[in-house]
């Protein structure tokens, strides 16, 4: 809450100083600026990410659209980098929507690319191949050759990863006969290679052999290592999946000529290892000890890498299984240290990469604060000037009526309606913001009621469960956070940020109770809406109320059943029961209601009265005896 005040605060300052300037800012300065900062962002993140927030902030306060669609695009490529995939196609789509009316053809088609990118790397095949088939489409209107070969062989490796081998082949083929008439030998090898695997997932062994035979054949030919490898690993890879070992040795060998030629040691290693696990499958320990023994003196001169790794490994096995037990273990020791090495490089790598993902995150904080900032001042002006029009047709009535009992009777009306209308307002800004209130009460008492869990497993000294319950509840906190604004949620996300808190509590408790969570596959959860965390409250009165007070272990049931016009959900544990429950309680306690059944009965009250949302909510006695509880839920949608 400090840190947006502080920013507010300064964003108003700012504010000001840029429009007392606006005729004089420089738009061609803000775009180089842009520019600078995509080309440093690699070396120096935090510098670039200032350049673009300062640069943003000018380009939303005088209204360059241009400009702020240059921005978007940049801070893409940023989370992209970062690996921040889901902030960078959000990013990309506003720099595309800003700009639809005059952004140029060529723009579009990139920004699409960049979007189909991000999809593939979430594994969100069906999404990439939408935007890359729009990059194709404007490749082919903009008769740019090259692009349209780049997204046929996307759209080829996208299709092959759903299992679509039909679609994959056409667009290997496409891309490849247009190569053919430009002479492009890389788009060739690529095809190849596609082509290759699109034959090895139908089973056609020799037409997939002969696929890869001419990649690697002319991919040699053109000296590009990547794709030399890439081909030759390929066919190596064909020959292991048909038990063709001496064709697999073979190719390995033929790979580890060519690296060797190149000076590519890390990639000899990897051949020579390959070669090596290949003659131990075979039996044959002695070749395997002496091709690897041949580049040993080399291997201890490379740093600290996979291939390395790889190597030692695989000398260390050979060694053992020929019988030299000492070389072997000192070997092993060796990996082992390497092994431990990494570890900690990688630890290191990941503390860096925190933190650059923070300070990308703090940015767009800012900017999307500064965004909601901006739309609400538009929307006020838009409400003074309706004000202002219906002001005008007033008076443009009083000038026929009646200049006294008539003109007096009218102002009287308009004034009537006006403070009805504001009032009326009035109300429902209150209770939107009573709303917020009674959300934001939420987060607090769940995170504390949290943290006591974690309190629990530091007091009794269990540090390696603190910090596990820690990893997971941050998981949960992110997701709690990221919905915690929104008065209403995807069923799908709230069963999400459900069974996070589900699992933390059974960690805890794993001899107090079982849970079971139960979803009818007929229900379309991306079409049922929910206001976030109503359901944690339940569940955790369900555990801490019911169930932790049995005497054996208990269970809890969570189903999600489909109706005929809405999704009854059931809450039902086998605890004591609510009046057992009520009768342990302190003096104090029973002063005091739960704050969050509290809280939820208010912000459904609230709900109903400004969302008009049918939700119904039925609690009672599992058993006869009191005992257990059964919490129905009606979510219409």
């Amino acid at each position: 809450m400090g840190t947006i005040g502080i920013y507010a605060q300064n964003n108003s300052k700012y504010s000001s100083y840029s429009k007392s300037r606006s005729n004089s800012i420089d738009r061609q300065a803000i775009t180089k600026a842009l520019n600078h900062a995509k080309s440093i962002y690699k070396d120096s993140l935090s510098r670039a990410l200032l350049m673009v927030e300062s640069n943003l902030i000018l380009a939303i306060e005088n209204d360059f659209v241009p400009e702020q669609a240059l921005a978007y695009g940049i801070l893409g490529e940023f989370n992209q980098y970062a690996g921040n995939y889901k902030v960078a196609i959000s990013n990309y789509q506003k720099s595309i929507d800003l700009k639809d009316s005059n952004q140029s053809a060529s723009k579009k088609l990139d920004l699409n690319g960049a979007i189909g990118n991000s999809y593939m790397a979430l594994n969100d095949y069906s999404k990439a191949i939408q935007y890359w088939n729009k990059s194709l489409e404007l490749s082919i209107t903009l008769n740019k050759s090259a692009q349209k070969q780049q997204y046929l062989l996307k759209l080829g490796d996208a299709y092959l990863k759903t299992g679509n081998l039909d679609n994959a082949e056409a667009k290997y083929k496409e891309a490849l006969l247009t190569a053919n008439k430009e002479k492009d030998n890389q788009t060739i090898v690529n095809c190849n290679l596609g082509l290759g695997k699109v034959e090895e997932k139908r089973n056609n062994t020799k037409a997939a052999e002969n696929y890869f035979n001419r990649a690697s054949k002319l991919a040699v030919k053109i000296e590009s290592d990547e794709l030399a490898n890439s081909s030759m690993n390929s066919l190596s890879n064909l020959y292991e999946n048909t038990n063709s070992t001496a064709q697999q040795i073979e190719v390995q060998e033929q790979a580890y000529s060519y690296n060797v030629n190149r000076s590519n040691t890390k990639a000899a290693m990897v051949n020579q290892s390959n070669i090596a696990n290949s003659y131990l499958d075979l039996g044959v320990e002695d070749a395997a000890v002496e091709i690897l023994e041949e580049s040993a003196e080399i291997i201890k001169k490379e740093g600290n890498s996979p291939e390395k790794r790889m190597f030692v490994k695989t000398l260390s096995d050979a060694y053992e299984k020929s019988g030299e037990v000492g070389k072997a273990a000192e070997l092993l020791t060796e990996y082992d240290m390497l092994v431990d090495s990494f570890k900690m490089l990688e630890g290191q790598k990941e503390e860096l990469i925190a933190a650059r993902n923070n300070l990308i995150n703090s940015t767009e904080n800012k900017i999307l604060l500064l965004e909601k900032d901006r739309e609400l001042n538009n929307k006020t002006i838009e409400l003074l000037q309706e004000q202002q029009a219906t002001k005008n047709e007033a008076i443009k009535r009083q000038k026929t009526i009646t200049y006294f009992l008539l003109f007096g009777l009218l102002i009287i009306l308009i004034m009537a309606f006006f403070i009805y209308r504001n009032n009326k307002q009035k109300q429902e800004s209150n209770q939107l913001l009573t709303l917020k209130s009674l959300r934001n009460q939420m987060n607090p008492h769940f995170i504390f009621n949290s943290l006591n869990s974690v309190n629990t497993f530091i007091a009794s000294k269990d540090e390696r469960s603190a910090n596990k319950y820690l990893s997971e509840f941050s998981k949960l906190m992110r997701e709690v956070l990221e919905y915690s604004q929104d008065d209403f949620i995807p069923l799908k996300k709230e069963i999400d940020i459900l069974e996070l808190y589900l699992n933390l509590e059974h960690y805890r408790f794993k001899d107090v109770f079982d849970f079971t969570l139960t979803i009818d596959p007929a229900i379309e959860l991306e079409h049922y809406q929910i206001p976030p965390m109503l359901l944690q409250p339940f569940v955790e009165n369900a555990i801490w109320h019911g169930l932790r007070y049995r005497k054996s272990k208990g269970h809890l049931n969570i189903s999600f059943k489909n109706e005929s016009n809405y999704v009854l959900i059931e809450i039902i544990d086998d605890g004591i029961g609510r009046t057992a429950s009520k009768a342990l309680k302190t003096e104090n306690q029973k002063k005091m209601k739960s704050t969050g059944l509290k809280n939820v009965e208010d912000r459904l009250t609230l709900i109903q009265d400004i969302f008009k949302k049918k939700l119904n909510i039925d609690i009672e006695d599992l058993n006869a005896d009191g005992s257990g509880t059964v919490i129905k839920v009606q979510l219409h949608a």
